[in-house]
């Protein structure tokens, strides 16, 4: 396949997911190539957590700016009870019903997130290196490639002309650091480094902009080292062979049918 650097909506980019490996289904296949299968051909699907919304709404509003935002969010919070003169709450039936009855349930945000969402975005723009990642570039690229003969796709949430941002949303920076490995984050790094080389994009470090979602909304910037990048990309590859063989046989073990000691 031929290399290309797309604009689309998230709409357009997982419309076409179960035509291209993507780090998350890539992290999904190391943990398990049977969970992997499942998913991809849609016997398990995963449900919308209210967590993944409000990255969701981070996301935009950090990256892509208030005005944004607001063109693709719902501000609201719902019906008023005429009782109390205050919205019903978010587990009430009232509102339920009334959620279930807009057009696109997903982006409708509290006036609270909304408010949320601003204010970290200041945080981020206040942070002496943050501000530098951010500085130029552009949001949400989608990139496609073939890595080890496999159709690659990714959507890097900042490209700038020679490095990669990956913002996160987190309960705690500390947290953060803690499960930088556990969550695939290296693989992730590694996997959009070499969809954006493979474009001819010379990009050369990958940043990690990590914000907690609750006041006062602490930031932290960091350098994926070069050794990190490295080791992950030779897994990627290790990873996506695999695949391949898996594919070939229509074999997908759980990676547990052996005995363990613990």
């Amino acid at each position: 396949m031929k290399p290309a650097i797309l604009e689309m909506s998230d709409a357009e980019y997982f419309a076409s997911y179960s035509e291209f490996m993507t780090a998350t289904q890539l992290k999904t296949f190391k943990r398990s190539p049977q969970l992997f299968d499942l998913e991809r051909r849609g016997v398990i699907v995963k449900p919308e957590t209210q967590t993944l919304r409000d990255g969701s709404a981070f996301h935009c509003g950090i990256l892509e700016g208030r005005e944004a935002f607001l063109e693709r969010y719902t501000v609201s919070d719902g019906p008023v009870n005429l009782r109390t003169g205050k919205p019903f709450g978010a587990q009430s039936k009232a509102f339920q019903a009334w959620i279930e009855s807009q057009d696109n349930p997903s982006e409708v945000i509290s006036s609270e997130t909304a408010e949320a969402v601003f204010e970290a975005r200041e945080r981020v723009y206040e942070h002496p290196f943050a501000k530098l990642v951010f500085r130029e570039g552009r949001p949400e690229v989608a990139v496609r490639a073939e890595l080890g003969k496999v159709a690659c796709q990714g959507k890097v949430d900042w490209l700038g002309e020679n490095h990669i941002a990956d913002l996160k949303t987190c309960e705690s920076i500390e947290r953060f650091e803690r499960h930088f490995f556990h969550y695939g984050y290296d693989l992730q790094a590694a996997f959009y480094t070499e969809l954006v080389r493979a474009n001819g994009l010379p990009v050369s470090k990958f940043y990690f902009v990590a914000i907690e979602k609750t006041p006062p909304f602490v930031v932290a910037v960091y350098l994926v080292s070069v050794a990190t990048i490295e080791q992950a990309r030779l897994e990627v590859y290790s990873l996506l062979e695999e695949y391949q063989e898996c594919q070939k046989k229509d074999v997908w073990p759980t990676r547990t049918e052996n005995l363990r000691s613990i």
